[in-house]
């Protein structure tokens, strides 16, 4: 029997999608769609990433000309979170690496939230994505998004 994880991997293997990053694609900017896209393993480099006070491995991967960071749990058969640090990728809400926290402001009401001590974050509800800010200095309105991540279910 085939794993819920590695079922949406090969569904992900055997995607013939083709678009570019930097395209308008409703589906591509909502966080848990990432996955069912083609996926290129960029084979360079092994992530150490800390999360949430956890250590976890990642892999850098290509989905539509974007870099994106899939981070396993300790076995490796499942993704526990999706890391973008790419310029050119954007959510369904418009919101990207270098967006301001003003501008996040006009696409959420969310708060922006200490998380587990590692990142500032604001949660987008639409999207499902969050958008993280510099952790060591409390965001103003023009502090800008370092990165996105998203935890699936």
């Amino acid at each position: 029997m085939v794993s819920k994880d590695k079922y949406k991997i090969l569904i992900i293997i055997f995607s013939l999608v083709s678009l570019s990053c930097v395209e308008k694609n409703d589906k591509f900017g909502y966080a848990d769609n990432v996955l069912y896209f083609n996926i290129v393993d960029t084979n360079k480099q092994v992530n150490y990433m800390l999360g949430g006070l956890v250590l976890s491995e990642c892999k850098v991967v290509i989905v539509n000309d974007c870099l994106f960071n899939l981070c396993y749990n300790d076995n490796k058969d499942r993704i526990i979170s999706i890391i973008c640090k790419d310029k050119m990728y954007s959510t369904v809400e418009g919101i990207g690496v270098g967006s301001t926290l003003q501008e996040l402001k006009g696409v959420t009401d969310n708060i922006v939230a200490s998380k587990d001590g590692w990142t500032n974050v604001v949660e987008m509800p639409i999207s499902k994505w969050s958008a993280a800010f510099d952790s060591r200095i409390k965001p103003t309105d023009s502090s800008k998004v370092k990165f996105l991540y998203y935890v699936p279910n």
